[in-house]
């Protein structure tokens, strides 16, 4: 039993529960009393007898923080329902609950991941077919079916997405203590080339006792898990381009490290561009999607831009010669990194 950590994750949700509050609802609700969920097959619960709000020990130390913000957030739904509007004549999730949660953009429920409508299906199983032919040797090759993945994705956003798409939320990667440049370059290139919102946000560490930084990722189910298994790609792909570099250079130490991955992401991120130019000229431009836009202003309401600083050493240089020719290979269910569930909205 984790007795210290335990009391100090507590307390963090309460912090949580605290910005929300002020970001959600203007500091209208009285802070509640804060407790671990008794219940196995609860996330989360609101009690207005004794006004404890309760939360799932085990989710919040085996889930990704997201996930534990989610269900914090849909806790204080309830509680803005029956303390500030006074509603008493509802189910738990009636009508005034629903409101609530659409202005804010809370997501109503944790769960599995809804089923994905036949457009979906039909465009990741082309997406994944591309993708293994991103397997070939023939450099030339590869380069094509990459090229040809990254259009059909692009045709899926612009002509297969639904008049009212079922929008998921989703952490990509782990939560860090800090955010280094490289990271951010990553989910710049989520956000411009595979059709998602990457979002920082506070993001608490149990395990360390200390706040950090995570990454949630919003956009159509499709969307969420091909931007799911990019990132992690990448990751991976970095990391191993990195240590062939040290080997190569006869490397013993990992000071360049952040500046050849930020050059690496850099150089990945203008090969993409070219696609996106080549794509421009065929007449696929993406605009972007303001309803998707709409969900990230409720969900964030005080949204803040911060850019990476980097210095452009040869490290740095070298890693953007590497990254401009990384292929995204195939493997779109199978390297996304165990996040597992997403929330349905």
């Amino acid at each position: 039993m984790h007795t210290e950590l335990d009391a100090r994750l507590l307390r963090a949700i309460g912090e949580a529960w605290a910005q929300h509050n002020q970001e959600m609802f203007r500091g209208a609700l009285l802070p509640p009393v804060f407790q671990w969920e008794t219940a196995a097959r609860r996330l989360g619960s609101w009690a207005p007898v004794g006004r404890t709000l309760s939360i799932s020990r085990a989710m919040a130390w085996s889930r990704p923080w997201v996930d534990v913000i989610e269900v914090l957030k849909h806790e204080m739904a309830h509680q803005y329902v029956h303390e500030i509007l006074g509603i008493r004549d509802e189910t738990a999730h009636g009508p005034a609950f629903q409101r609530i949660c659409e202005k804010h953009g809370i997501q109503p429920e944790a769960s599995e991941r809804s089923p994905e409508s036949p457009e979906q299906v039909k465009a990741l199983h082309q997406i994944r077919q591309l993708l293994a032919l991103a397997e070939s040797s023939e450099r030339h090759e590869a380069e094509q079916a990459m090229k040809a993945a990254h259009r059909r994705m692009l045709k899926y956003n612009l002509h297969d997405l639904p008049r009212s798409p079922d929008w998921h939320v989703a952490q990509v990667g782990t939560a860090t203590a800090r955010v280094d440049p490289y990271r951010k370059i990553l989910a710049g290139i989520l956000t411009k080339h595979f059709f998602v919102r990457a979002i920082w946000i506070s993001a608490y560490l149990p395990d360390r006792g200390l706040w950090g930084r995570a990454l949630e990722v919003a956009g159509t189910a499709a969307n969420v898990e091909l931007a799911n298994y990019t990132h992690a790609f990448l990751l991976h792909t970095g990391e191993q381009l990195w240590a062939a570099y040290k080997r190569h250079r006869k490397i013993l130490s990992n000071a360049e490290r952040r500046r050849f991955l930020a050059g690496v992401y850099t150089g990945f991120a203008e090969k993409l561009d070219l696609g996106t130019q080549e794509c421009k000229d065929e007449g696929l431009i993406w605009l972007g999607d303001p309803r998707l836009e709409e969900l990230i202003h409720r969900r964030h309401p005080r949204l803040r831009k911060f850019g990476a600083r980097i210095s452009m050493t040869s490290a740095w240089q070298d890693g953007k010669t590497e990254g401009k020719k990384i292929v995204l290979r195939k493997g779109v269910s199978e390297a996304t990194g165990g996040r597992g569930k997403l929330l349905k909205g």
